[in-house]
């Protein structure tokens, strides 16, 4: 959600190493695995600093291949249900693993992009738990290991996946964000492992990994064909000339046909201009963007990169089109929110299916968002607030909520499978949830078929006052037919 810019363009296989360390904050190494005892409860201090749990993964070896990590012999020992012993479940104990973005590449960019101490925000999670009662489940206490990847290198994601199933053995793997098409299908498709995580992939790739891969938000190809209904119905498509602006990759080629163009030839309307750039980041490809749009008569924009870089463009070029968007790419954080040109931006909509936009509106925090809080603050010894109303929220935080929100899931789920655990059992627990209600998104519900869980939309507009999205009007069912 805060870097997508950054994550877009794709990079052969590297040599590299998973874990060791690399993101360690309070002295806490965010790497690795092997001794972590997160399920020990608030007093727990072991993290998995150290090599034991680093996988290597070269190129063309088992994290880098087609076949991913492990995928015949580990993939087997996951559970089949029938009360097939299920790998990482013991007597005492289920070993979960915890995918993370590593954001050290990019900290030069500023504070706002320090996701804080993710390890120790799912410690506080599962301390909650344990205070509460709700641990251990069904007499197993839940062990928690953890791998980060570079923004920088996506094919970090099989080296992260490699260290999980083949080391860590474990039962599911749980992602805060951008766990995307690599690492997602290597532990769900290859290794027919659940992975739990908060934003989507492509379609194809739920399509390959069913039963196995379950997300909070739409995939990346619904979120555009959403928009695109949302934004027939606001009426923002009717005589209007629409140019979308993407990286020239071919996995942003397949998003723009299926999950824009098709829906808008359904509907009758179509993308009059295309352009696209190798640079997320803003190069010389923005302006060149900018004057064919500006020359075609483009007046409603689709930005799938270089927002900030397009519309700086756009604002020497004197080009003021229309612009509208959805949570695809991370448009609608407040990352890109702050730093948008007020002249070029200022009214603009967005769709979006988290609960972004409501507390600047001065809207209270939920019950169980300030739960989630408290028990990170106390287990942690952190002061961390909600925004305040007109104020940007911080990465941290939204780390903070998305390690409750996901926690709740893996939990349910658990619970529901019961002694009996199995991959079978517990993904018949996540397909039985239903109106879930969420810290960070609207209630979420699965079933037989449907991996994604939102359901509901908001409409957001961005507010020069205060660079920042505010919730317009309530929420409502997904524009898309579902």
């Amino acid at each position: 959600m805060l870097v997508a810019a950054l994550v877009m363009p794709s990079h052969p296989p590297l040599d590299v190493t998973a874990g060791g360390g690399r993101n360690s904050r309070g002295g806490a190494a965010a790497g690795g695995s092997g001794d972590e005892a997160a399920a020990a409860g608030p007093d727990a201090t072991a993290t998995g600093e150290g090599a034991s749990g680093q996988a290597t993964a070269a190129a063309g070896g088992p994290a880098a291949g087609a076949s991913g990590a492990g995928s015949s012999a580990t993939a087997a020992s996951a559970g089949s249900g029938g009360g097939a012993a299920a790998r990482g479940v013991t007597d005492s104990t289920i070993t979960i693993g915890v995918a993370y973005l590593n954001l050290n590449g990019v900290q030069y960019l500023g504070p706002d992009y320090d996701v804080g101490d993710v390890p120790t925000q799912w410690k506080a999670v599962i301390a909650g738990w344990k205070r509460r009662g709700q641990l251990p489940v069904a007499g197993r206490d839940i062990r928690l290991t953890f791998h980060d990847y570079s923004v920088l290198d996506p094919s970090q994601q099989r080296s992260a996946c490699a260290a999980m199933i083949q080391d860590d053995r474990v039962f599911a793997v749980v992602a805060p964000e951008y766990f995307y098409q690599q690492g997602a299908e290597c532990v769900a498709a290859e290794n027919h492992t659940p992975v739990i995580t908060s934003d989507g992939p492509a379609t194809e790739v739920y399509q390959r990994s069913a039963p196995n891969l379950y997300t909070i938000m739409l995939s990346a190809t619904d979120q555009l064909t959403n928009l695109v209904y949302w934004a027939r119905d606001k009426g923002l498509l009717q005589n209007r000339k629409i140019g979308v602006y993407y990286p020239n990759d071919p996995a942003s080629q397949h998003l723009v046909d299926s999950g824009l163009q098709a829906p808008l030839q359904r509907l009758g309307f179509r993308i009059s201009a295309r352009a696209t750039t190798a640079n997320a980041n803003g190069g010389p490809e923005d302006a060149i963007a900018v004057q064919r749009f500006h020359s075609s008569g483009i007046d409603l924009v689709v930005l799938m990169t270089s927002d900030l870089g397009f519309m700086q463009q756009a604002d020497a070029q004197d080009y003021h089109p229309h612009y509208m968007g959805s949570d695809y790419n991370g448009y609608t954080t407040y990352l890109n929110a702050e730093n948008f040109p007020a002249d070029q931006f200022d009214g603009s909509p967005a769709v979006t299916v988290t609960d972004r936009g409501t507390l600047t509106t001065g809207a209270p925090i939920s019950a169980s968002a300030r739960q989630c809080l408290d028990d990170y603050n106390q287990y942690s010894g952190s002061h961390y607030a909600p925004p305040p109303p007109g104020g940007h929220e911080t990465a941290a935080y939204v780390y903070v909520m998305l390690a409750c929100d996901e926690g709740q899931l893996l939990l349910k789920a658990l619970q529901s499978a019961g002694r009996n655990l199995t991959t079978t059992s517990f993904e018949a627990g996540l397909g039985a949830i239903r109106d879930q209600p969420m810290n960070y998104f609207p209630n979420l519900s699965f079933g037989p078929g449907r991996y994604e869980g939102v359901q509901q939309e908001r409409t957001l507009a961005w507010r020069a006052k205060c660079t920042c999205w505010v919730a317009d009007g309530p929420l409502q069912p997904l524009s898309m037919p579902r």
